[in-house]
């Protein structure tokens, strides 16, 4: 399931897809910004109604499942003490929907007596978000970055953003070596312009929580929500192609026509420290070309 087909899914001008249809698919997509394995899988698979790994199988079924627990509630009557018919349940068209499409592609009521607990969820969820935020600083600061005409080779790549993002004590993440940093890169790199728009630009997109009891209520409002979602949308093809001569170009390209303009993003001026870092930068790194080895003038690309 391609980038531009999940996009044509959740955005959906026809009104041909149900709405909960809709917000588990967004939930299986927000998921797997964080886990960027599983969402180099999902944007390779052909298959839209089965979770591609694991982790995203159990998102789906959470989200089902707290759906179902809303239809339950609204079916069952104070003080009912016999249970409530399958039959009932089967003429609710968003039971048949979770049931044919949720459930049973994705591994039926065994996958969620042996899936994790909700509450190991959120927190899993939690601990990738703290990681993700090293992908996202560095997306933050080769946006923010805006080379003048003097400053020739230096376009403010990943290579610069490592140096200048664990320096800086703005940052905030003086206490990871490079060493440290490069492997969380590499890990989110091909997510973290979405990470970035939601970590620091303020998107309402966030993942809710599986264990709170307004998941179903708020993961319903942002899939109905097209508006923001074209928006956010959007915002990634921009930052893909502002990014573009800065040397990423790993990015999925999203070609698809959201029919909005590009929302204004925040790009405010860098604090003092970011500054110093990156003069810094530019004077351990500023040897004349013709005496720096081959290889090492080679590696100036991105900068």
């Amino acid at each position: 399931m391609s980038l531009n087909n999940i996009v044509r899914f959740l955005v959906d001008e026809n009104g041909s897809n149900s709405l909960h249809l809709r917000a588990i698919c967004l939930f299986e997509f927000q998921v797997a910004l964080f886990y960027p394995n599983s969402y180099r899988i999902l944007v390779a698979s052909a298959r839209a109604s089965r979770g591609s790994t694991r982790r995203l199988r159990n998102a789906r079924i959470y989200a089902a499942t707290k759906f179902l627990d809303d239809i339950q509630m609204r079916f069952a009557r104070p003080h009912q003490s016999t249970p409530i018919s399958i039959r009932k349940f089967a003429k609710d068209p968003t039971y048949r929907d979770m049931f044919d499409n949720v459930f049973i592609p994705n591994g039926g009521w065994p996958s969620i007596r042996h899936s994790t607990s909700a509450k190991s969820f959120d927190k899993e969820m939690l601990e990738r978000r703290a990681e993700a935020e090293v992908a996202a600083k560095l997306i933050d600061f080769s946006y923010r970055f805006q080379p003048s005409q003097n400053d020739g080779r230096w376009k403010g790549g990943i290579t610069m953003a490592i140096h200048v993002v664990r320096r800086a004590v703005s940052y905030g993440i003086l206490r990871k070596s490079k060493n440290t940093i490069r492997p969380h890169w590499n890990d989110f790199e091909s997510t973290s312009v979405f990470l970035y728009l939601l970590l620091h630009q303020g998107f309402p997109l966030m993942p809710p929580k599986v264990s709170k009891s307004n998941f179903s209520r708020e993961l319903l409002s942002q899939a109905e929500d097209s508006i923001t979602l074209r928006r956010f949308f959007r915002a990634y093809q921009h930052l893909c192609e502002a990014l573009a001569p800065r040397g990423y170009r790993s990015f999925d390209i999203l070609r698809y026509d959201l029919k909005c303009e590009v929302p204004s993003l925040s790009r405010v001026p860098f604090e003092h420290d970011v500054v110093a870092a990156i003069q810094e930068y530019k004077e351990a790194n500023s040897k004349p070309e013709q005496h720096r080895p081959q290889h090492a003038a080679n590696r100036s690309v991105g900068r």
